[in-house]
């Protein structure tokens, strides 16, 4: 799978039906995933983002402001990623 860009934007969903925030992309990886955001999120509030790669579930773990903005930490519970032809995620077992 290429990685993830950290110029790339992905679309977080606090539930659902629920109103979408943008998002750009700082960090993800097997485990978790960090994302700036203009919005805080309290710690152990399950989200939902979706980039043009993956589309995860994650517990948030921490919540800083850096700035103006504020950077969300997330351990993931769920993960689909699409992988073209190669890549390390496989569709069969």
């Amino acid at each position: 799978m290429p990685r993830v860009s950290k110029s790339d934007w992905a679309l977080l969903y606090q539930a659902w039906p629920s109103e979408v925030t943008d998002v750009r992309m700082r960090d993800l990886s097997l485990d978790g995933i960090s994302v700036y955001s203009g919005i805080a999120m309290p710690v152990h509030r399950a989200i939902r983002v979706v980039g043009s790669q993956f589309d995860v579930v994650a517990d948030i773990v921490k919540c800083r402001q850096v700035g103006k903005v504020f950077t969300l930490h997330g351990r993931l519970v769920t993960a689909l990623f699409s992988s073209p032809a190669g890549g390390f995620v496989s569709t069969s077992a």
